[in-house]
């Protein structure tokens, strides 16, 4: 079930998946890249300016988060994976827990956990999911997405975070017992997760 809703979402974006490989890596899709037909008619008459129009504006953002990364001196560690355009609409983010997570001192890895948001703290992308467990991927499932991205919240086939300014998107690990780094070191003794995000920047 969770393969399938991946490979129908990936089939979506696939040819602007496609196209970003041939402008090549790094440079993104943002610049308004023209289709070589367009799939709308630009409209016309009194009063009406066409601004764009089948441009490919899909991109595809990977990152991964190691635990040598999570070394505040506290019960939540807060790390910025990414910020988006001013005008950015969210198809997908899946995290995906390549390695489980697990203390080495003062934490308890029973109780490790990370949720995923548009601010320090939020989980308008991913509720609150267990990182400690097994290898597993969070996101392709309904009950696993955040208030912003289930199916009662999603709009128009997406998130838009922010309209006139860019957006954070934001991890936040949490332990229950114990503090999950020193300041200057991680309490952790392993762990990773690879986040994919799919999203769309309006012109």
């Amino acid at each position: 079930m969770k393969k399938s809703f991946l490979i129908g979402l990936l089939l979506l974006v696939l040819p602007a998946l496609c196209f970003s490989q041939q402008i090549g890596p790094g440079t993104g899709i943002i610049g308004g890249q023209k289709a070589p037909y367009p799939p709308v008619t630009p409209g016309s008459g009194t009063g009406i300016t066409v601004d764009d129009f089948a441009s490919y504006r899909t991109q595809l953002y990977k990152v991964t988060v190691s635990y040598t990364n999570v070394i505040t001196a506290g019960l939540t560690h807060d790390v910025t994976i990414g910020t988006l355009p001013a005008k950015s609409i969210v198809h997908m983010l899946v995290a995906d827990v390549t390695q489980t997570f697990a203390c080495a001192v003062t934490c308890t890895s029973s109780t490790l956990s990370a949720t995923v948001g548009s601010a320090a703290g939020g989980t308008q992308y991913l509720a609150s999911f267990d990182i400690y467990a097994a290898v597993a991927t969070f996101g392709d499932a309904n009950a696993e997405v955040g208030a912003s991205m289930n199916a009662a919240g999603f709009t128009n086939g997406g998130y838009i975070p922010a309209w006139g300014s860019t957006s954070v998107v934001s991890v936040r690990f949490t332990s229950v017992t114990g503090n999950l780094g020193t300041g200057a070191a991680t309490n952790l003794s392993q762990g990773s997760i690879t986040f994919y995000i799919i999203a769309s920047v309006l012109p």
